[in-house]
């Protein structure tokens, strides 16, 4: 997404619609309405019902940490070194195809009830996993460089009374950001400010 010069934004949480305070106020809390999902209208009954209210502190990480927001980095990769093995497995075995080959090599290695090799279907089996868990690490690899470098983009944040530069992955509900003509927004943003006239914001998709 891009703009015009640069905006001042405040990160907003996500599902959220924030109503910042007025003008004449000083920065205070923020409050917002989150939109009922299926889930809770199924819970609750009614959109109304299944609404609750919470409070955003405007450039207050440490009233904001109490009521423990989200964190803005992202993750789009499967795996990690501990679950890889485990979720590999499951993913190929839930293919019909593969259980079955499983359960006929099982089936072989029981002398009584198979008069074929032992092998003859456990070691095409396992080269095919074996490939296939070669083209998910070199997949998962790219996942994890993309979402690296996603996290480590730099925005400015307001700190007291200065912007700083952050990482995406610091950045929190309630930040206050400015973002400058061209660059992609860090997270679901409130726009406060801007440099166009009448404080328009144009931006591209």
């Amino acid at each position: 997404m891009t703009i015009n010069k640069w905006l001042f934004a405040i990160v907003r949480y996500r599902g959220l619609d924030a109503t910042p305070p007025p003008s004449s106020q000083q920065p205070g809390p923020c409050t917002t309405r989150r939109s009922a999902s299926a889930a809770e209208m199924f819970l609750f009954g009614s959109d109304d019902d299944a609404k609750t209210d919470r409070d955003i502190h405007i450039n207050n990480p440490e009233r904001n940490e109490e009521q423990k927001f989200l964190h803005n980095r992202i993750t789009t990769a499967k795996y990690n070194v501990f679950t890889f093995l485990l979720r590999f497995l499951f993913e190929q075995f839930s293919k019909y195809a593969n259980l079955f080959f499983l359960f006929i090599g099982v089936i072989q290695q029981i002398n009584d009830l198979s008069p074929t090799n032992k092998f003859g279907t456990l070691l095409p089996l396992s080269i095919v996993l074996f490939a296939s868990a070669v083209k998910e690490v070199l997949e998962d690899q790219k996942r994890h460089k993309q979402d690296d470098e996603v996290n480590n983009r730099i925005v400015k944040v307001l700190v007291g009374s200065a912007f700083v530069e952050k990482k995406w992955l610091q950045v929190n509900v309630g930040d206050i950001v400015r973002v400058e003509n061209g660059q992609f927004f860090p997270a679901d943003l409130v726009l406060l400010s801007s440099s166009e006239p009448d404080a328009l914001c144009y931006i591209e998709t």
